[in-house]
């Protein structure tokens, strides 16, 4: 927990006392372990079969493509449900393992060095702080906090934030990690120094992964270039659609909180009310939701619980929701995918607005 919050509150201390009770009653590992073994075995073996039947030639036109979509799906669910996990050491129990798993990432398109400083010590450290949660940099393209810098352009982002969700995918395979990389930095932020073995690690990743989707089904198959591309592009829209549900709208959404901080200053809140005031569930008792997003659906109990691996989460999220109770907690619970998708839409209009031009209804507590 960052040290800049205050002590957490009673509410949070009840509710770790219930989650532990949770887990010691049932005699049940916070981690994933053999369920999560199998888990990744199942996932692996899934793209194995897919990349076999695209690189066997068997299949041209539609079946091809529907072979791509298939490797595109098992390639996000690695990313989502095996490396997340792995990355806040809630998979295997293992902290070797682990670490070892978290390395996929660079397989699915994302940089393990560079996800984890943004995710890790950016996103669940300063979660929704200004230019401290590098989940709201938005690259002047995107106004995703009132106190952002705004550009006329976001009048009109809730509209063409759309298409680029769609490509989000894509161009975090060929741009985003890159750019931070070579800048040193995320954000304001620097990275710091990359080992040898991690710049191995990813340039091995890199080709890889272009080898495997892009080299060698255009050199092997029969089928022309341009299919093999169009497949390609067809699957990571629809990645960047499934990624943007799973980690775009859990925090700017309508209703939602905002932080400022200063230099050197601390937030006076515990974080456990500070997650319950900028987070947003959606879906919370559909396990296929679940099952799609990682569990980043169940978001309020993943910050609060961020080593318990992602199968447990439904549970505990019963837990979550009746101690709130107790303790007069508000959470922001939607109870399905279009209404948090619709609070998003309403909330990239409103911070897309011309500040001062009327009263934002967008709450940000500062902290100088």
């Amino acid at each position: 927990m960052p040290a800049t919050f205050q002590a957490p509150s009673p509410f949070y201390a009840d509710l770790r006392e219930r989650v532990d009770d949770h887990f010691r009653t049932r005699r049940s590992p916070r981690r994933g372990g053999l369920v999560a073994w199998l888990q990744v075995g199942v996932i692996l073996l899934g793209g194995v079969v897919c990349h076999a039947a695209i690189l066997s030639d068997l299949f041209a036109g539609l079946a091809l493509f529907g072979w791509q979509l298939a490797a595109g799906l098992f390639t996000y669910l690695i990313a989502i449900q095996v490396a997340h996990d792995a990355s806040h050491g809630s998979l295997t129990g293992s902290k070797r393992s682990d670490q070892l798993l978290v390395r996929l990432f660079d397989l699915a398109g994302v940089s393990s060095f560079v996800w984890t400083y943004d995710h890790l010590k950016s996103h669940h450290a300063w979660p929704n702080v200004l230019d401290r949660d590098n989940a709201l940099d938005g690259d002047g393209v995107m106004r995703v906090h009132p106190r952002a810098p705004w550009r006329p352009a976001h009048r009109f982002q809730h509209l063409y934030a759309w298409p680029l969700y769609a490509c989000a995918s894509l161009h975090r395979w060929f741009v985003h990690d890159w750019v931070r990389l070579v800048r040193g930095q995320s954000g304001e932020e620097s990275l710091g120094e990359m080992s040898l073995g991690e710049k191995a690690w990813f340039v091995t990743g890199v080709a890889a992964r272009n080898l495997l989707f892009l080299g060698l089904p255009i050199a092997w198959l029969s089928v022309p270039a341009w299919q093999v591309l169009a497949g390609f592009v067809a699957m990571h829209l629809v990645i960047g659609c499934m990624l943007i549900v799973a980690v775009q709208l859990t925090h700017q959404t309508e209703g939602a909180t905002f932080f400022e901080v200063g230099d050197g200053a601390a937030i006076a809140l515990p974080y456990d009310l500070a997650i319950v005031a900028c987070t947003s569930d959606f879906s919370v008792d559909s396990w296929v939701v679940t099952f799609l997003t990682g569990g980043l659906n169940l978001h309020t109990i993943h910050h609060l619980f961020p080593r318990v691996h992602h199968r447990h989460l439904m549970a505990l999220n019963r837990i979550l929701v009746q101690t709130a109770a107790d303790h007069g907690v508000e959470l922001r619970q939607r109870r399905c995918v279009s209404t948090q998708i619709i609070a998003h839409y309403r909330y990239l209009r409103a911070c897309g607005r011309r500040p001062g031009r009327a009263p934002s209804t967008l709450p940000v507590l500062s902290f100088p």
